[in-house]
């Protein structure tokens, strides 16, 4: 499941991940990207990988979808993305990123580091 984060920043979305991802709590955190993307503006995102058990199928196939429609103007009003998660092979796929897509800054914080986190993406 994917929750929202009010971190009381306009320009930072922040989002919870515990277990498995569905449909519909993606559905509704990509709702909140995309305001973020009509309104034209740059924006940052804060990520909190508490746990991961996967993702339903129906949800890989609307994220492809979602990337095709929208990747250009993700990757033009992203600036960064914090991710805070004590996941390995999750914290290696986002170093990955970040060298991949040099124009969106990203960097991963051990839990333990949430607040150093939010005051980094809010910067």
């Amino acid at each position: 499941m994917i929750e929202k984060i009010d971190l009381n920043d306009p320009h930072v979305i922040g989002f919870r991940i515990k277990g498995k991802i569905d449909d519909v709590s993606f559905k509704q955190s990509t709702y909140e990207v995309l305001k973020a993307i009509e309104r034209d503006s740059h924006f940052n995102i804060y990520m909190e990988v508490e746990s991961f058990e996967g993702v339903t199928f129906e949800t890989i196939w609307d994220s492809i979808k979602l990337g095709l429609n929208h990747f250009g103007e993700y990757l033009k009003q992203v600036d960064k993305i914090a991710v805070v998660t004590d996941i390995g092979w999750l914290k290696g796929i986002t170093k990955v990123e970040n060298r991949l897509i040099s124009s969106i800054e990203e960097k991963v914080f051990n839990p333990g580091e949430r607040e150093m986190a939010k005051v980094w993406v809010s910067a």
